[in-house]
Parts: structure tokens; C-alpha cells; sequence
């Protein structure tokens, strides 16, 4: 049946949409093959049952908060899953998303009262059971879930339908446990990642899993009211229905003082503005975390594809493998090129350029250049001048008598006052079949002249035709509040690394207090963490302290004046210095 047209007045135009409404409403029903004293009837079973089941669903709510995240704990999508057909959050949703439909303030306010609670014990049991497991580790299931992306938005729709569908033919237990499944698949592992966020004190983790919450929550209900609407549901009367729950309601409790204060604001409950303002708090409440999560999107979507073709273009001008990333904000590119070290920092100055104008953000590009084999062949073509080839025991023993020759002739050679003390070198060869020195050092960068100078010093007593390419390393010092330690531990990460190559640096490492510590769950965890990249870097000199209230770390000269304190950055505190591989 096609709705007849009618005429271009207000009142035609509007009779019109009405008549095609009852039509849409008639032929979803009879596609689903339900009656349309069935919507009543759902209803009126939503606003009655409320009392029934209340210990079940709160005790099934914390077994599948607990099951989530310890699954999400241990990289297991199978527990997770499991944990997910007992989740009950199906329920308040869908009555939520039912009640803004039928415009039942009762229906509506219950079902954010349950939301509401169920979100505040899943992300607090969360948190509680990540402070008490002895790992914390960021694993792919949780990873995966702190940023949102169009397949995620997909699933909520697709959960969305399952629900709504379910809830008007709810006639195979099957069914339902199904669709109760998928909600809490979209929502419940995002949740407990807020508290597992929360639990380690990462802020980063907790926004991104609580966009994500956000926007399925929002798809979800989105989806389901406009199906309900589709089926008519609208059209259902429940003034008496509500007073009839709202009597059976403690007088007194949460809801009738929850209703008395929207009474107070609207006028009435039943009023078109209560009925249509309901909506739009609920829209309101979300838009800027929803703009925020599909800005994120769209941004991941744009930047993966100028990325790819970029790197497709740059593959075509140099031969070199690659593996990337787009998340979080932020893109991180890592190559390998066969060829010399100038055509290596070339291709990363060309790649972060090009992708810093592509996404709008600083990327991370690393490319690690690897000789050719034509280069390794020029290399040794030497040795197979002289004769037949050394045995493989005269091969390394002339190559560690190279290693002592040069390491002898750089500690008589370098200049220490000039430009520091030496943090470690190392030799790369180029297409040329060329050898390079590469030298990190502590002090200035030295002019052209100087690496000349000093080649030619090395030659004599070491490699022919040897090229000196100098590293300057940073010795600024690094300072980071409680809040912000991603950045200062990366600094630590390096220093520590540089003073486990060098006998002649030394890292200076200085923590909040006691005080400040006990304050501040994230500074604890920062200082945790130091402790296991000293573990990783035997023998690396670190002075390390605690004093103030924040973070600082810089580099500085082993054994000599000025000490750590005195460098300035840091500030004197009550723990002597100590030495990492000394006992400390």
C-alpha cells in the first residue's frame, strides 16, 4: 500500500507524514510478523519487572566485570567472551532507549539510575582488581580498546538491531542470551579498560577506552530508539503504566526524587518539553566525546591512506622494507634500507616531511640503513687478494685486534676537553665499500675540520681511507611533573642505555619523595619503572635520588666535578647517590 499524496498546506503536509508513518509502522509489523497490541504489551512488561531479578543482575554484573578483566588482563579474547554471556547490561539499555521512544519518565530515569551504577561498579571493581594483579601489562585486547574506529561503530549498530530485535520477539532464549552477549561486547570490555586505565594511573588509556564507551553507548541507543520508532512504539500510551510503577516504587528513593526534581524544572513529566528535552540532554551530554571519537576516526582513516601512499611512492624511488602504525593520534613508521647511511637519513627527513604535511602531526620515522651485498662484497675484496680465504677463527681475531687498535688509538687521539668524553662508536660501511666511524660523544659538535683532523690521526694506525662522523649527545636536562613522565622516562630509557656503552658517563636520575610519591599512584608506577630499565642496563653509572616533587634526568661525566646536584636540574636530597651494577 502506497500512502496517497495530499495537498502543500501545513496541515496537509503534515497529515501526509503522518499517514506514510502508519504505513512504515504497518508493513515493519507485518514483516516481523508481530501484532500491534504486542508493543503494549512489551511496555507495559518493561515498567513491571523493574523489582524482579535486581540481586541476579548486580551479582551477574560483577562475575562479568571481574571475568572482563582479567581476560583483557591476560591477552584472552576467548575469556573475554565467555565473560560476556553473562553480562546483563542488555536490559537498562534497551528499557532506556524504549523509554525516550514511548516518552515514560519512569522507564527512562530507572534505566539511568541502573546505567549509571552499573558504569561506577565495572569501573571501579575494574581499577580495584588491576591494583591488586601482579602484572599491568597494556596488552593487544586492551589496546585495541582505547580508540574507536569505523568497525567499532559498525558493531554497535549491528548490536543495536540484534537488541531491539530481540526485545520485540523475545522468543528464543537463545536469542537473548545472544544479543546480551553482543552488548556486552561493546560495551563491557571498553568500561573495565577505563578502570584498568584508571588502576595504573594512565589517563591516556581511560580517555581513549571512555570515547569508546561513549560512542557505542551512543550508537546503540541511537539505533535501537529509531528502530522502536519505526515499529510504532510511539504511539503507546503509558501514563498509567507509569503511575502504576512509580506507585510501586519506594517512596522516597532515588527515582521519585529524581522525578520531582525534572518536575520541578519542566513543569510536568508528561509535558512535550520533559518529552523532547530527555533527547536532548542525552544528545547534548555526548555530542563533544561522539565529535571527538568520529573526528578521531575520520583522522585514522585520511592519514593510513596518505601514508600508504606515500610509502608506495617513496618504495618506487628506493628499495627498503616497512611497517606502521596510525593510532592514538600519532604515527609511527619503522624502514629498513639497503644503502649507505646518507641515503638512510635522507629517506627519513623525505618520509617525515611528507607525512607531517599528509596527517598534521609530528610522525615518528626511523629508518635503519643495512649494507648491500655488493658493498659487503667490495669489503672484502681485499681479502681475497691476499689468497685463499682466513679460517673463521683468523677472521675474528683480526677483527678484534682492529676493535683494540682503534679503541687504543681513540683514547690517545680524542680530544676530552674539547668536545667530552666519548659515550661509545661504532663502524658502518657505505655503498662504496667505504668505512665510517661513527663516534657519541658528551659536548659540542665539531666542525668539518676536526673530523678531517682526526681521521687522518686514526688512519695511520687503523683503517685506511677512514671517514669520522660525530654524535653529539644531549646533556640538557629533562624535568617532567607527576602527570607527565611519558616523555622524562623515554629520556631515562636512552641515558641509560648511553651510560651502559660508556665507562665515562654517567646518568643522573632524581624522583619525587616519599611524600609526593605516596600521593601519586602514576609516580610510584614511573619510579617502578625505572627500577626495571636499570634492571635491563647492567653496568650503566646512574646517580639516582630522591628529593622534590618531580622528575628530572641529564646525562653528565663519570667521576668528575661538577656532581649531578651541582650540574643544576636537580636538588639535593636526603638518599646518597648509588651506581647501577655497584651494588645499588
Amino acid at each position: 500500500m502506497t500512502p496517497p499524496s495530499s495537498d502543500d498546506s501545513p496541515s496537509g503536509v503534515i497529515e501526509l507524514f503522518h499517514r506514510f508513518e502508519r504505513w512504515v509502522h504497518g508493513r515493519l509489523l507485518r514483516m516481523l510478523n508481530l501484532q500491534a497490541h504486542e508493543r503494549e504489551t512489551q511496555v507495559h512488561l518493561m515498567l513491571a519487572n523493574r523489582q524482579r531479578g535486581v540481586v541476579e543482575y548486580w551479582t551477574f554484573l560483577f562475575l562479568s566485570m571481574s571475568i572482563a578483566t582479567l581476560g583483557l588482563a591476560m591477552n584472552s579474547t576467548a575469556v573475554v567472551i565467555g565473560a560476556m554471556l553473562v553480562s546483563p547490561l542488555m536490559g537498562p539499555i534497551v528499557e532506556f532507549a524504549m523509554g525516550l521512544v514511548v516518552g515514560s519518565p519512569v522507564l527512562t530515569v530507572r534505566s539511568t539510575i541502573r546505567i549509571t551504577g552499573s558504569l561506577l561498579l565495572v569501573i571501579g571493581g575494574a581499577a580495584l582488581i588491576t591494583l591488586v594483579l601482579p602484572f599491568r601489562e597494556v596488552t593487544a585486547e586492551i589496546a585495541a580498546r582505547t580508540h574507536p574506529t569505523l568497525l567499532d561503530m559498525a558493531l554497535a549498530v549491528c548490536v543495536a538491531l540484534a537488541a531491539a530485535l530481540t526485545t520485540v520477539k523475545a522468543k528464543s532464549e537463545t536469542n537473548v542470551v545472544a544479543s546480551g552477549a553482543a552488548i556486552g561486547i561493546a560495551l563491557v570490555p571498553p568500561i573495565c579498560v577505563v578502570g584498568f586505565g584508571l588502576g595504573i594511573g594512565d589517563m591516556e588509556i581511560a580517555r581513549g577506552a571512555l570515547l569508546l564507551l561513549v560512542t557505542n553507548f551512543f550508537a546503540i541507543v541511537s539505533v535501537g530508539a529509531v528502530f522502536f520508532y519505526l515499529l510504532g512504539f510511539e504511539q503507546v500510551s503509558v501514563q498509567a503504566w507509569d503511575d502504576e510503577a512509580l506507585a510501586a516504587s519506594p517512596e522516597g528513593g532515588v527515582v521519585h526524587r529524581a522525578l520531582r526534581a525534572l518536575e520541578q524544572v519542566f513543569g510536568s513529566r508528561r509535558s512535550g518539553v520533559f518529552r523532547i528535552a530527555l533527547p536532548a540532554v542525552l544528545l547534548i551530554g555526548v555530542a563533544v566525546p561522539l565529535y571527538s571519537g568520529l573526528m578521531q576516526v575520520s583522522w585514522e582513516a585520511r592519514t593510513r591512506a596518505a601514508v600508504s601512499r606515500i610509502l608506495d611512492q617513496a618504495e618506487s624511488e628506493d628499495d627498503f622494507d616497512a611497517s606502521w602504525t596510525v593510532a592514538g593520534g600519532q604515527v609511527q613508521v619503522r624502514t629498513y634500507l639497503v644503502g649507505s647511511v646518507e641515503r638512510a637519513d635522507s629517506l627519513e627527513a623525505r618520509l617525515a616531511t611528507r607525512i607531517a604535511a599528509a596527517s598534521g602531526v609530528e610522525p615518528d620515522v626511523r629508518v635503519t640503513p643495512m649494507p648491500s651485498y655488493e658493498a659487503i662484497a667490495r669489503a672484502v675484496e681485499p681479502l681475497r687478494a691476499q689468497g685463499a680465504a682466513a679460517p673463521v677463527a683468523d677472521a675474528t681475531a683480526d677483527l678484534a685486534a682492529l676493535r683494540r687498535d682503534l679503541a687504543s688509538a681513540l683514547a690517545g687521539a680524542w680530544p676530552v676537553e674539547a668536545y667530552g668524553p666519548l659515550a661509545g662508536w661504532s663502524l658502518q660501511m657505505d655503498d662504496q665499500g667505504g668505512v665510517e666511524l661513527v663516534l657519541r660523544h658528551l659536548g659540542p659538535q665539531p666542525d668539518a675540520g676536526a673530523g678531517r683532523l682526526l681521521a687522518s690521526a686514526l688512519e695511520s694506525e687503523t683503517i685506511e681511507g677512514l671517514r669520522v662522523r660525530f654524535t653529539p649527545l644531549d646533556t640538557a636536562t629533562v624535568e617532567a611533573s607527576v602527570d607527565e613522565v611519558d616523555g622524562w622516562l623515554t629520556a631515562v630509557e636512552g641515558g641509560l642505555q648511553v651510560a651502559r656503552r660508556s665507562t665515562g658517563i654517567t646518568l643522573c636520575v632524581q624522583v619525587p619523595d616519599s611524600a609526593t610519591l605516596a600521593a601519586s599512584t602514576a609516580a610510584l608506577n614511573a619510579v617502578r619503572r625505572v627500577d626495571s630499565l636499570r634492571a635491563t642496563a647492567p653496568g650503566a653509572a646512574v646517580e639516582m635520588r630522591r628529593a622534590g616533587t618531580s622528575f628530572t634526568t641529564r646525562l653528565r661525566p663519570a667521576g668528575a666535578a661538577p656532581s649531578c646536584v651541582e650540574l643544576g636540574g636537580l636538588s639535593d636530597g636526603p638518599e646518597s647517590p648509588r651506581a647501577a651494577g655497584q651494588g645499588g
